[in-house]
């Protein structure tokens, strides 16, 4: 038995240590990924000058197979592929899969050991409530992050723009104003390395920010391209967009602050609650010991305590506004 717990515990804080380099060690080895990918995307590009014929229709096939794959990806639907991805963690989805399924087995073992049926049956959840809140907190901090510099960012491109510039120049010049941990700076400059190994300008404009999740980044690539390819006049479509950002970004932190409210509301209802059985423990300790050395009362306590932890989680499902 005493083996079987040293295992668990292991098994927890290699579980742990996994969350947290996911959280926090990807990103160190983020810009050498970036490199090594563009790179092999100009090694394909310079050996499509020697290909067969042959070789050019499996190129075309692949091209047909990476297109639908790409629209899998971007499709409406936000799948495990999509949140990984947006989330920046170099996991496939079946170790998300696998992890979710690893954590509720500990869960379920340590509640089997101090606690009954209710408590069991709620950690069966846990493992799938732990890896979507984790990899949900990456992608809203990769959010805030790009969504911060965003706005300022498209003025300086139209100020550019307008003062005579080319679209390349304008958009490298409006990022250099930003900070240097910016992420929009960051995405930038990634675009104009792709430029600069011999990427195409589409490719190298449509990855702009292809892997944080915000509404308004296709917007400003379609704009982009098709500047290039028809003309017309950029810098008012780009003043229009960052007047929308700007907006959105009031909204939402409008409906955040509303939502906050509430959501305060029940922690603070929360925390009477807790005061008060403290009081009572303090004051009257056989009501609540009692119950709990009493078989139905303990699961009724149990019950109790389940009922609460759905009721937050019922909460925060409810209360996410997306603007």
């Amino acid at each position: 038995m005493n083996i079987l717990i040293i295992g668990i515990v292991f098994l927890v804080f290699l579980i742990f240590g996994v969350i947290l380099y996911l959280l926090f060690g990807s990103s160190v080895s983020k810009k050498t990924t970036n490199k090594s990918q563009i790179q092999n995307i100009m090694q394909a590009q310079r050996s499509n000058g020697s290909l067969s014929k042959a070789e050019m229709k499996a190129n075309k096939l692949d091209k047909v197979l990476l297109t639908a794959e790409k629209k899998v990806i971007t499709s409406g639907t936000m799948t495990i592929e999509k949140k990984l991805r947006y989330a920046r963690w170099k996991m496939p989805p079946i170790v998300f899969r696998v992890l979710q399924v690893v954590i509720s087995l500990v869960a379920v073992f340590m509640a089997n050991i101090f606690f009954d049926w209710p408590i069991i049956c709620f950690t069966i959840f846990t493992g799938p409530i732990v890896m979507n809140f984790l990899v949900g907190l990456a992608m809203n901090r990769r959010f805030k992050a790009f969504d911060k510099d965003y706005p300022s960012f498209l003025l300086n491109v139209v100020s550019m723009l307008r003062i005579g510039m080319n679209v390349v120049t304008a958009i490298q010049s409006a990022a250099e104003g930003l900070n240097p941990d910016s992420l929009v700076r960051e995405e930038v400059t990634l675009m104009l390395d792709r430029l600069k190994l011999g990427v195409s300008e589409d490719k190298s404009i449509g990855a702009f920010g292809e892997d944080i999740n915000h509404p308004e980044i296709e917007l400003f690539v379609q704009a982009v391209i098709l500047s290039r390819r028809l003309g017309g006049n950029l810098s008012d479509t780009l003043d229009r967009l960052s007047q929308q950002v700007r907006k959105r970004q009031f909204f939402r932190s409008s409906a955040e602050a509303a939502v906050s409210l509430q959501r305060g509301s029940i922690w603070v209802i929360l925390g009477i609650m807790v005061a008060l059985e403290g009081y009572i423990l303090i004051t009257s300790p056989d009501l609540i010991m009692t119950a709990i050395h009493d078989d139905f009362g303990w699961l009724v306590w149990q019950g109790a305590v389940v009922t609460i932890f759905i009721g937050i989680l019922w909460v925060r499902q409810v209360t996410k506004i997306k603007v």
